[in-house]
């Protein structure tokens, strides 16, 4: 059985966009954390965020990570969140590779412009700074939950999906062995 893979990252990383390329590609099946929660919830992440608050929300995303990494021939992407609790990770790395797309605030900006529908994207002549902030304080998160780290700004998504499928098999190559050595 090949190991999922699972996109993490800062949001507007192109978790969605390159996950499903990667998808399509490998003939595994997508799925989104946020979209699964949204389902679950019958609300969007901004409600969810606004009527729940950030904790509840973090619940139902552990739900939605668990469920997804315990399917078969899936990629994940995950919300931006995500990593922020250890046993998102720790079902994340049970059964998947987990590749960390890499953005700079600035690309994160740019993505964003105009979105209403992300709770943590700030507005106004801050907003940048605070991203820049948020992002730093995340950045050990994405890397300890990751097996291998892509730079997700520099390409087209097409191009960046082919660098993550070849360090997915890169890294199942080595998952394997350690599937098969028991560890």
């Amino acid at each position: 059985m090949a190991p999922n893979l699972a996109l993490v990252g800062f949001m507007a990383s192109g978790k969605s966009t390159v996950g499903r390329i990667c998808s399509e590609r490998l003939g595994f099946a997508f799925l989104d954390t946020d979209k699964l929660v949204e389902d679950r919830s019958g609300m969007s992440v901004r409600e969810v965020f606004e009527q729940w608050g950030e904790p509840r929300f973090r619940e139902m995303e552990t739900a939605a990570v668990e469920l997804a990494a315990m399917r078969d021939r899936v990629v994940i992407a995950t919300g931006g969140g995500a990593v922020l609790l250890p046993r998102n990770v720790e079902a994340l790395r049970a059964r998947c590779v987990v590749v960390y797309l890499s953005v700079s605030p600035q690309a994160v900006m740019e993505r964003t412009e105009g979105d209403t529908s992300r709770p943590l994207l700030e507005t106004g002549s801050e907003a940048a700074r605070r991203l820049g902030v948020l992002l730093g304080q995340r950045e050990s998160y994405y890397r300890s939950a990751a097996h291998a780290v892509v730079d997700g700004q520099s390409e087209l998504p097409a191009a960046i999906a082919q660098r993550v499928i070849s360090a997915y098999r890169g890294v199942a190559v080595r998952w394997f062995d350690l599937q098969g050595r028991g560890t």
